[in-house]
Parts: C-alpha cells; sequence; structure tokens
C-alpha cells in the first residue's frame, strides 16, 4: 500500500496568521485598554518611601484599614513598616495615627491618590467597553492567501501528481476561511469585553485596588484571549489543509486515506471517565477511511467527521494512492 506523506503547512505563514489574529484583537479592543492604563502617569519622579513605592507598584494596597502584600511583605518593606510604628494585625500592617509625621502624611496622600486614580481608570475603562462593541473586520487576506498557496505545495508535492489550484477556488477557499476566522474572532472579542465589563462593575467602589494591578489584570486576560486567537487561526488552517487535502485527493481520483495523528500527549483521549467513550483519535491512527464515510470520532454522540474536521482536530490524511482500495 502506497501511502502519501502527511501535508504541511509552512510554519513562517502558519505564524504569520497567528500573530495577525493576534494583533487584531489587541487593537480591536485590548490596546484602548492598554492605552487608559498607561495615561496619567505617577505624580512626579521625587524620591519616595519604601511603602510609597511598594503601592505604586502594585505589591501592597490599602483594604481602609490595613497594609496588605498582594503576595507577601518582603523584609525592607517589613522592617520600613516596623520603623514607622506600624502593628501587624490579620495579615497587614496598621498605621499609627501621629499628626504631623511627614512620612505618614505623604503615604496616606499616595493611598488617597492611587484610590482616586483607580477609580477614574475603572470609569473611563467601562466607558470604552460600551463604545466597543462593534468589532472591524480582520484584514487577514495576505497571511490566509499565503497559507492556503503553502498548502496547495504541499498536496501537489505528497500526491506526485501535478495539481494545481486554480484562482477560483483558491479565492474562493481564502474567502471562506477569513470569514471564518473573522466570526471566531469577534465571538471571542465580545465574550472578552462582556467578561471585562462585568470585572470593572464588581470592582467599581472598591478601595484596595491600584493601577498597577489594574493593568496586570487586564495584561492577564489579554494573554488568555491571545492564546484563543491563535487556536482559531491555528484550527482554521489546519481545517483548510485538510480540505484541500481531500479535495485534491478525489479529484484526482484516491478516495481513501490512513489517518494520522499528531502522535503527542494531547492526542484524544487525554484521560477522564470518558475517555474510551467518546472522543477517541488514538485509536483511529494508522486505520484506512474513506472520505465520504468518515469515521465514528465521538462513540457518544456518534459523530463522524475526516481528520482535522473535529473541533481542534491536529490529525492529517494520509492519502493512499494504490488503484487498489482497501476496506475498513
Amino acid at each position: 500500500m502506497r501511502v502519501a506523506p502527511a501535508v504541511q503547512i509552512d510554519k513562517d505563514t502558519l505564524e504569520a496568521l497567528e500573530l495577525k489574529v493576534i494583533r487584531y484583537v489587541q487593537d480591536a479592543l485590548y490596546q484602548k485598554l492598554f492605552d487608559i492604563i498607561g495615561k496619567d502617569e505617577l505624580l512626579n519622579d521625587e524620591p519616595v518611601n519604601l511603602i510609597v513605592q511598594a503601592l505604586r507598584d502594585g505589591k501592597i494596597y490599602f483594604d481602609g484599614h490595613y497594609f496588605k502584600p498582594q503576595k507577601k511583605f518582603g523584609v525592607k518593606l517589613a522592617r520600613e513598616f516596623q520603623r514607622l510604628g506600624a502593628v501587624l494585625k490579620n495579615g497587614g500592617y496598621k498605621l499609627p495615627d501621629r499628626v504631623g509625621d511627614p512620612t505618614l502624611e505623604l503615604i496616606k496622600a499616595e493611598v488617597e491618590y492611587q484610590r482616586t486614580r483607580a477609580q477614574n481608570k475603572l470609569e473611563e475603562l467601562a466607558a470604552a467597553l460600551l463604545e466597543t462593541e462593534d468589532f472591524p473586520e480582520p484584514d487577514i487576506t495576505e497571511e490566509m492567501g499565503a497559507v492556503i498557496d503553502s498548502i496547495a505545495r504541499s498536496v501537489q508535492g505528497c500526491l506526485g501528481i501535478q495539481y494545481e489550484l486554480d484562482a477560483y477556488t483558491r479565492n474562493r477557499m481564502v474567502d471562506q476561511y477569513i470569514n471564518d476566522v473573522s466570526r471566531y474572532s469577534k465571538k471571542l472579542l465580545l465574550k472578552s469585553n462582556q467578561e471585562l465589563k462585568a470585572y470593572i462593575a464588581a470592582e467599581v467602589g472598591t478601595i484596595n485596588l491600584s493601577t498597577k494591578s489594574l493593568g496586570k489584570i487586564i495584561e492577564e486576560r489579554f494573554g488568555v484571549t491571545a492564546r484563543h486567537a491563535r487556536f482559531i487561526a491555528h484550527q482554521e488552517a489546519h481545517m483548510a489543509r485538510e480540505k484541500l487535502n481531500q479535495t485534491a485527493a478525489e479529484n484526482l481520483g484516491f478516495r481513501h486515506y490512513v489517518w494520522q495523528t499528531v502522535g503527542d500527549y494531547r492526542v484524544r483521549p487525554m484521560g477522564g471517565p470518558n475517555g474510551f467513550m467518546g472522543d477517541n483519535h488514538r485509536r483511529l491512527s494508522g486505520k484506512v477511511f474513506s472520505f465520504d464515510d468518515p469515521p465514528v470520532v465521538d462513540r457518544i454522540k456518534m459523530r463522524r467527521c475526516n481528520p482535522g474536521e473535529d473541533f481542534g482536530c491536529r490529525c492529517t490524511a494520509r492519502v493512499i494512492l494504490d488503484d487498489k482500495y482497501f476496506e475498513i
């Protein structure tokens, strides 16, 4: 049985598409939030007390009674609190109420400044999120076209037969997967927008949030969204790979293929009580199937798919090049 090599996507073109989708997500929503957080820097650059600097860096916060750490107090910071006569209680330091002490007055002024500034930022963020719900289309035509072209070259090389992707089919595939990426990216942005609005609404009125910690929260949420955006680009590119592989094979009269997994620990099942009953691509690896009669990939829902069609599937179909076809 002669089996074609697995169709590949050029690594650089796939990475360019992923980065473009991530940049789209950043520009469409998060950059506005980063700009708001970054505005209006601290009052001045004069030397400050260790406690003031820790407040500005988001390492500690004031809960209305005590100064508490985001993680834990450093030795120098703890000594500074003790030097000022602070009492450690309930996991935080309570400063004495000494009128006229310049260091204590400086710390109090910083606490009030941070509280006011954080609330102003929250209000600006809430307003920006309300205005940002109609997201533009991502400009990924060049990147998606490069992905489709790299797949077409790989298909031709793997099948070993002259196969030219005509302009109509190419443009139709590019448009289709651009629309898919756009649709899923917009859903992701809308979900991120709603989650951020809910978070900010819950934080308005709190007194333990600094602009530094608020910025870290926005960055963390962007990181999660960026990973999802990368997955969207990766998923659609792999679906295009398998679709073009199948289309070319069928046009050339090939109907059967060998299912091939990536072979790493992420291949389904990845454990759990339904590992051998539900999604299971590992059991399909190395077996022969037909494009027009795909195997059951989920024995609970009885869902049938060819490689690359199941959600998050990284498997590929290695086309059988022999004239003699095999029964499953």
